[in-house]
């Protein structure tokens, strides 16, 4: 792939594969799919504070370098009792 949809070729330093995770629509999902379960094991974890997440794997010679990058989702505010 050395060109994008637009004709375009990409930059020297464009990487080869990055995988992109929504995970406040895995978490919105997991709350449709199972509302009472997963309602309870995302408040426990502190998942719904987690936003996007990137992985973006790279050589360098021999040498295999993976970047992990997970924002956090804007906070919301809580409800007090």
């Amino acid at each position: 792939m050395t060109k994008d949809t637009t004709g375009k070729a990409h930059a020297p330093n464009t990487p080869t594969l990055r995988v992109d995770v929504d995970v406040p629509a895995l978490i919105a999902l997991a709350k449709a799919e199972a509302p009472r379960v997963a309602d309870a094991s995302i408040q426990l974890f502190g998942y719904d504070s987690l936003g996007r997440l990137q992985l973006t794997p790279g050589t360098a010679g021999p040498h295999v370098m993976a970047e992990l990058a997970q924002q956090s989702a804007p906070a919301t505010p809580t409800r007090r009792s």
